[in-house]
């Protein structure tokens, strides 16, 4: 396994690519755990946590949340997968 495969070390988070399919591994939440074939994806997004004003109006109208979280989504031909990306190096 290579470093630079490896975005979180403690809990691990990695993805590679393996005989055609993306592999993503997350210790952290089990449900992101996936393989998906590679000609499905049609492209990659990176969502950023939100913005300061987002906050205020989250913990205004009481949705507040205290982990700081990107998100990476993957679309696909039908569909999306979202991967919680939780105190990752981006």
């Amino acid at each position: 396994m290579s470093d630079n495969k490896i975005i979180r070390k403690n809990p691990l988070f990695e993805f590679y690519v393996e005989d055609k399919h993306l592999v993503i591994t997350n210790e952290d939440y089990i449900k992101d755990n996936c393989v998906i074939n590679l000609n499905s994806i049609s492209h990659l997004e990176l969502i950023r946590g939100s913005s300061f004003f987002n906050k205020i109006i989250e913990f205004i109208i009481g949705f507040w949340q205290e982990l700081e979280s990107d998100i990476l989504r993957i679309h696909l031909k039908n569909g999306h997968k979202d991967i919680l990306l939780t105190n990752c190096n981006i």
